[in-house]
């Protein structure tokens, strides 16, 4: 049954307040980039999810958020650049008249073309669990965790172990200066045996762009395919 707009947002106990909080206190460097209502609504009603999860506290509340100095985008309504959630997974605009394939939901992206998801079935995880679409290993990686968790992590957690490997000395300042649209093209590929966050080479292109590099590079090597990006 497709859910009015009222009843996905008139919750006892909506998710935003506590995650405003966790930002207030972050050490992460987070970035809440406001929106308006309308769009809010749009992308939750699209979702069908409740204010009440955190996902749809997300994007009902705030167009993106960057955490990390802009390393990870975190999706919320959408900007220019850096869709819904909704949107990436061609969710229909009724929802309920058209379902989505299910294959996996992106929530955050980050700067190298890794992606965040949570398992609809299809990425070979486990439905509901949180993975990860690692630019080394270029495949689907469980963490083990859901959404909420998840955001958690992101918003409170130590991230630097999970990007130790990717990360060169004075990226944050490099990285602070991207538009939320974009990320880096690395050379040598952070797959390759060669690949030295230190000493690799760094291309600040679209998100759009970098996916479907990633996408084309990924299938030649016979990988485990990102999840696609819209045009």
């Amino acid at each position: 049954m497709v859910r009015n707009i009222d009843d996905l947002t008139a919750v006892n106990d909506p998710a935003w307040p506590e995650i405003q909080a966790m930002v207030a206190t972050s050490k992460n460097a987070v970035a809440v980039i406001p929106n308006d209502r309308v769009s809010g609504e749009r992308a939750l009603y699209r979702l069908q999810l409740t204010a009440h999860s955190t996902l749809g506290g997300i994007v009902l509340n705030c167009a993106g958020m960057t955490v990390d100095h802009g390393w990870i985008k975190v999706l919320g309504s959408g900007l220019p650049g850096l869709p819904d959630p909704a949107t990436i997974a061609d969710f229909p605009l009724v929802p309920g008249a058209t379902p989505p394939t299910g294959a996996g939901l992106i929530v955050a992206v980050d700067v190298l073309g890794g992606q965040f998801a949570i398992d609809g079935g299809g990425l070979g995880v486990q439905p509901g669990q949180m993975c990860y679409w690692a630019p080394d290993s270029l495949a689907w990686e469980g963490l083990e965790c859901g959404h909420s968790a998840f955001t958690e992590w992101l918003l409170s957690g130590d991230r630097g172990p999970f990007y130790d490997s990717y990360r060169w000395p004075g990226w944050e300042a490099e990285t602070e200066k991207l538009d939320i649209s974009q990320g880096y093209s690395m050379y040598p590929f952070p797959w390759a045996k060669q690949y030295d966050a230190a000493t690799a080479s760094r291309s600040v292109v679209p998100l759009k762009e970098l996916f479907s590099l990633t996408a084309d590079m990924t299938e030649k090597l016979g990988g485990q395919l990102p999840l696609p990006w819209p045009n």
